[in-house]
C-alpha cells in the first residue's frame, strides 16, 4: 500500500512541481486502487458495500484476496462495480456480471475457480500462502504495486512453480529454525509477504527489501534450502533496518552511508562478524554517522564480536 500511496502523491503533485503531467488514464488506474482496498476490507469484514474498482488489462484485483481474470478482448482500463453482501461478491463490468462466494474467494492455495457461463466466463485466482512449521506467509505474485524492489518480479506462478516454492520454503524454514533461531521470532511476527523474483540467484545473491514496503521481501527461488534460509534472513534484516531508518537518523543523508550500514546489519544475520567489523570501520572513517548512529553501530559491533 505504501509504494502505491507514494506513487499517487508523486503523480498528483507533478503538475504543480513543473514536472511532466502524467497520463490521466494512469493516474485514474492508480487512484482506483483505493477502491480495491476498500472492497477487500469490506469482503473480509463481512459487511455490505458497493464499490467502484478498476479493471486493468482484463483483471480486477482485490488486495490480499486475489483477482478475477475477465478473459480476452477487454479494454486496458475499465470500471468494475463490486456489490459485497456478506457471503457473496458480485462483479459487474458493463453488461457482464459474475458472482462468487466469499468462502471460495478466501480459499488460499486453491486452484483457480471458473465463474459465469460460456458467454462471460471468468477465472478467480486466490492469493496463495507459503506454509511451514508455525508460520504462514502470503506469496504475492499478482498485485501490480509489488514491483518496487529493483529486480524484476515474477509474473503469476503456475501451480507447479508454486508447489516448488512451497517445498523450498518449508525446507528453508527448517534451516532457519536450526541455524537462525535468534531471528526466527521476529520473522514470524513481521514477515508479511514474499514476492518471487523473475531470475535465479547467483551463489552470492542476497534477498531484497524495499524501504516503502515494510514486512515484504523479494527473492528468487534457490534449489538449496540453506541458501533460501540465508536469503530470507538477510532480506528481513533489511526490512528491519528500513523501519529503523524511518524512525531515526543514523547517518547524514548527504553522505554515502546507507549501503555500508545495510551491509553491516545484514552481516549480523549471516554470522559474518569480520565483515560487520570492516563495514563499521569504514563508516567510522567516512564520518557519516550521527551520534545516535555511533551508538547503533557500537551495539552492532558488540554483537558481531559475540558471534
Amino acid at each position: 500500500v505504501r509504494p502505491w500511496a507514494t506513487r499517487c502523491l508523486e503523480q498528483l503533485r507533478a503538475p504543480r512541481s513543473g514536472a511532466a503531467i502524467p497520463e490521466a488514464e494512469s493516474v485514474r488506474a492508480d487512484l482506483g486502487y483505493l477502491g480495491a482496498l476498500a472492497a477487500s476490507a469490506a469482503v473480509q469484514a463481512g459487511i455490505t458495500a458497493e464499490v467502484a474498482v478498476p479493471a486493468v488489462n482484463g483483471a480486477v484485483l482485490l488486495p490480499t484476496l486475489g483477482r478475477l481474470i475477465l478473459g480476452p478482448g477487454r479494454p486496458r482500463l475499465a470500471t468494475a462495480r463490486l456489490l459485497v453482501d456478506g457471503g457473496t461478491v458480485q462483479f459487474r463490468v458493463g453488461d457482464d456480471w459474475w458472482k462468487l462466494a466469499v468462502s471460495d474467494m478466501a480459499r488460499y492455495d486453491a486452484d483457480p475457480i471458473l465463474v459465469g457461463d460460456d458467454q462471460r466466463a471468468a477465472e478467480w485466482q486466490s492469493m496463495r500462502v507459503l506454509r511451514a512449521s508455525g508460520v504462514s506467509v502470503p506469496l504475492e505474485d499478482g498485485d501490480p504495486y509489488r514491483d518496487c524492489f529493483g529486480p524484476s518480479v515474477a509474473s503469476r506462478l503456475t501451480p507447479t512453480e508454486f508447489t516448488e516454492w512451497q517445498l523450498a520454503f518449508a525446507d528453508g524454514w527448517k534451516e532457519i529454525e536450526a541455524s537462525y533461531f535468534g531471528w526466527e521470532p521476529a520473522m514470524k511476527a513481521g514477515l508479511k509477504a514474499l514476492v518471487p523474483l523473475a531470475s535465479s540467484p547467483q551463489p552470492d545473491a542476497v534477498g531484497t527489501a524495499a524501504p516503502l514496503a515494510f514486512g515484504a521481501v523479494a527473492l528468487p527461488r534457490p534449489a538449496d534450502p540453506a541458501h533460501l534460509a540465508t536469503l530470507l534472513v538477510a532480506a528481513f534484516q533489511r526490512v528491519k533496518l528500513g523501519a529503523i531508518l524511518d524512525l531515526y537518523d543514523l547517518y547524514r543523508p548527504d553522505q554515502a552511508g546507507a549501503e555500508l550500514l545495510a551491509e553491516a546489519y545484514t552481516g549480523l544475520a549471516a554470522g559474518a562478524g569480520e565483515a560487520v567489523g570492516d563495514a563499521v570501520e569504514q563508516l567510522a572513517r567516512r564520518g557519516v554517522l550521527t551520534p545516535l548512529g555511533h551508538r547503533f553501530v557500537a551495539e552492532m559491533l558488540r554483537s558481531a564480536q559475540a558471534l
